[in-house]
């Protein structure tokens, strides 16, 4: 018999290409540029006094294209859901 959890996560599962186009609509903000945050160098963080570094992508010059593919985001949330089954 399946845990809680399994159903739940196989539901979220289900329902992600819906889950997708909603939050494509009503939460995405900006899909030419995104943050990230990486990990400096040793030396980096010395020089930074820090230990991450924030950066918008992509490079400037890429900028301004729509570079979110709604099915990668589908899958994106269908591997998330499906580890909190596990």
């Amino acid at each position: 018999m399946a845990s809680k959890h399994e159903i739940i996560g196989e539901e979220w599962k289900q329902r992600a290409p819906e889950l997708t186009e909603w939050a494509m609509e009503f939460l995405v903000n900006r899909k030419d540029v995104w943050g990230q945050y990486s990990v400096l160098t040793p030396s980096e963080r010395i020089k930074e006094g820090r230990s991450y570094k924030a950066m918008t992508l992509p490079r400037k010059d890429m900028r301004g294209a729509d570079m979110v593919l709604t099915r990668i985001s589908t899958q994106a949330i269908s591997l998330s859901c499906g580890m909190l089954s596990k």
